[in-house]
């Protein structure tokens, strides 16, 4: 239950239903410790990542120790390597850019022995993000085309948008604007195919926020419509900061 209510955005209830859990979890084996805290630290990041509050990364970053503890005593290997990826993700944000290269590689390394080709390519998406926040550009894009790729011959359109979202942003930085560009484009069409409206509206905010200067006066007031449609009943502060900004700034 605590899961459905994180994935559908809403993490203070989540968050009610794991102090729930956390009770009987606490008398439990190992796996289900692991479980508990693993949905534990996500739940805070998310929350660390829509309200950047400093209190939120601790917690997350706590509880994903105690997961990756539970998960190496009973030798699950790829729920290590799933608490791996999630920490690094979480000090990327943190901006612990070295240690969060390690956890990342780390956790690609465990799924491709585990021949786990999507979160294979999630890691890469992830490392992109974080080698742009290096200003390593070049390292960034071979990371994101390849995990692009990857996505491409798999199911998971919702992880496909996100990944376009990331080579929109990767490509636009390098100065690659038709080809950044034509990712966010085709990020948005895909994230509101399967429904993640929240998804879709971040490609599009991805496009206003790099390439307004670029964008012609009619495809900027199109753009920002559909935003405000997309965007406007977001529960994550962050996102209605960035939508807000936008819209303060768009062309005239």
């Amino acid at each position: 239950m605590a899961s459905l209510e994180r994935h559908a955005g809403r993490l203070y209830d989540a968050l009610i239903r794991l102090n729930e859990a956390a009770v009987v979890v606490e008398l439990a084996g190992p796996w289900a410790r692991g479980r508990c805290n693993l949905e534990f630290a996500s739940t805070y990041k998310d929350l660390s990542v829509s309200h950047d509050i400093q209190e939120y990364f601790t917690d997350s970053r706590a509880f994903y120790s105690k997961a990756l503890y539970e998960f190496e005593a009973v030798g699950n290997h790829r729920l290590v390597a799933i608490v791996e990826n999630n920490l690094g993700y979480l000090l990327l944000a943190m901006e612990e850019y070295s240690e969060a290269e390690s956890y990342l590689l780390r956790a690609r390394l465990s799924f491709d022995w585990l021949n786990d080709k999507i979160r294979s390519a999630q890691a890469d998406d992830s490392l992109a993000r974080l080698y742009l926040a290096q200003q390593r550009h070049a390292e960034a894009e071979l990371m994101i085309d390849r995990a692009v790729r990857t996505m491409e011959i798999g199911d998971e359109d919702a992880l496909l948008a996100e990944a376009l979202v990331t080579k929109g942003l990767v490509y636009c930085r390098s100065g690659r604007f038709i080809e950044g560009k034509q990712a966010l484009q085709d990020g948005h069409r895909i994230a509101s195919r399967c429904g993640d409206i929240e998804g879709a509206g971040r490609a599009l905010l991805v496009l206003m926020e790099e390439m307004r200067e670029f964008l012609e006066t009619e495809e900027c007031r199109t753009v920002c419509e559909r935003l405000i449609e997309l965007l406007s009943s977001s529960e994550q502060p962050s996102i209605l900061r960035r939508l807000r900004n936008v819209l303060r700034t768009r062309n005239p």
